[in-house]
Order: C-alpha cells, then sequence, then structure tokens
C-alpha cells in the first residue's frame, strides 16, 4: 500500500565462469504528501523524516551500484538474489488515507564480467550503499576501477525495472466522512493499493 512493493529475482548466468555481476540501481521517487489542507511534493531525501513506521526509505540514495561473485561451478554469492522493494510511504500505521500520492521506480542495469579480481579492487565493499543491504555496492560509479582492470562486461546487459503508483486519496463526500463507522478498522481507499508494473529486458 501506498508505494509498498517487493520483488526478488534470482541471477543464473548462461556460461559459467569466474566473475562478477554488477548492476546499476537507479531510483526515483515522484510523491505528494497531504499537508491537511493539500497536497504538497515531498523530496525524496525528507521521506525518512515522514515515513515513521519502521519501514527506511533512503531517500537520499538514488543511484548506487551492487556487485554479485560469480564462482567457476556458476554459484553466485549471496544467494544469488536481487530483491527490489519499498516500504509503505505513510507517517504512521494508524492512518492510511490522505497520506501521500504519486510514483516510485526503481530500475537496475547489470552486466557480467569475467575476472577473478577481488570486489574491492572494483571500488566495491560490504554495505557501500544502505539501499543495498549487506551486498557488496558502493554509491560512486566504478567505471574508472572497471577501465584501470582492463574489465569490460560480457555481452548486452540485462535490465530490469519497477514501477509503484498509488493515490491514498479521500474521496468520500463530507456527509459520508461524518456518518459513525460501524467497525474499529480504518478507511483503507481502493487506490491506496500500490499498482505495481514491471519491465524487463
Amino acid at each position: 500500500m501506498c508505494g509498498y512493493f517487493s520483488r526478488v529475482r534470482e541471477w543464473a548466468v548462461a556460461n559459467p565462469g569466474q566473475g562478477v555481476i554488477i548492476q546499476q540501481v537507479t531510483r526515483n521517487f515522484a510523491v505528494e504528501r497531504h499537508t491537511g489542507q493539500g497536497w504538497s511534493p515531498i523530496a525524496a531525501s525528507a521521506l525518512d523524516a515522514y515515513v515513521q513506521t519502521g519501514g527506511t526509505v533512503n531517500g537520499h540514495e538514488l543511484r548506487y551500484w551492487e556487485l554479485w561473485v560469480v564462482n567457476a561451478d556458476g554459484s553466485i554469492s549471496d544467494g544469488g538474489h536481487d530483491t527490489f522493494g519499498m516500504t509503505s510511504l505513510i507517517s504512521n500505521d494508524s492512518q492510511l488515507h490522505d497520506t501521500t500520492r504519486g510514483s516510485f521506480t526503481i530500475s537496475g542495469e547489470a552486466s557480467f564480467y569475467a575476472t577473478t579480481q577481488d570486489p574491492t579492487a572494483m571500488g566495491f565493499q560490504r554495505n557501500g550503499a544502505v539501499s543495498a543491504g549487506g551486498l557488496f555496492s558502493c554509491t560512486n560509479d566504478p567505471q574508472a576501477e572497471l577501465v584501470a582492470l582492463g574489465l569490460t562486461p560480457a555481452g548486452a546487459p540485462v535490465r530490469y525495472s519497477v514501477r509503484a503508483r498509488w493515490d491514498s486519496a479521500d474521496l468520500r463526500t463530507a456527509s459520508a466522512k461524518a456518518k459513525p463507522r460501524k467497525t474499529a478498522a480504518p478507511y483503507t481507499p481502493k487506490a491506496a493499493w500500490s499498482d505495481v508494473e514491471e519491465s524487463w529486458a
């Protein structure tokens, strides 16, 4: 709801060999929050302070790189999993309607590089980007390090994108809002639930 979704992909290399998978991740927020008087844009960097439900937005990280080590037998580090997702962009659990509306898009572009180099030689370290969790990652473009090591991608990149859209606006009439509710359950507008679109190439 309100931006929340989770997707997990599993990496596989068609022709197993020692190397790494490097993915550039780009995140885009186009979000408005309800102020009580109307809707106002909220910057991605301000979303962490707004969301107080225990979720983490990491709105300051709009681009970062992730790395998985591929072994000669084709097995991939960190379970070979690639997780895309977002927490609910609501201020607290007690109110869903009239919180946020808009869209969140996260895209990845990944390539395989044949190498025996340690990830640190390519500018990566564990927890280098908060949004990447415990993966080898970095927030600075590693291209210079890759060029210096003579590394080039093997084949065309693999691309994947997820976009969540939602609108938590309370569209009930004033009279409907004034009626006492028969249950304690909060009003949950259908449009508050995230509409999620995926694309890959």
